[in-house]
């Protein structure tokens, strides 16, 4: 006889965070904690490439405020240079 396949079950955020967590911490292969939590180890794959992509979405934001607030910065320095005559960059050496 033939296994039918499982309906689709629904899981939770907390649920599915709780799982990485443990698979994160534990060191577990994706099968040892798929049997522990009783869900496919595709789900447990699935859902920690979610979490990737979503933390990688937050470090090119980011990444991309930083590059921004670097450029804001550099003008600072050069509006500064033009106008006032002040190098702000310039290495202060030992005075004599």
């Amino acid at each position: 006889m033939k296994k039918g396949r499982r309906p689709a079950r629904h899981f939770d955020d907390q649920f599915r965070l709780s799982v990485l967590k443990d698979y994160y911490e534990s060191g577990a292969s994706y099968s040892q904690i798929s049997r522990k939590y009783d869900v496919s180890s595709g789900n447990v794959i699935a859902w920690e490439e979610d979490k990737l992509r979503e933390e990688n979405a937050r470090l090119r934001k980011a990444l991309e405020y930083s590059e921004l607030r670097n450029e804001a910065l550099n003008e600072v320095l050069k509006i500064g240079r033009e106008q006032y005559g002040i190098d702000l960059l310039k290495k202060a050496g030992a005075k004599q």
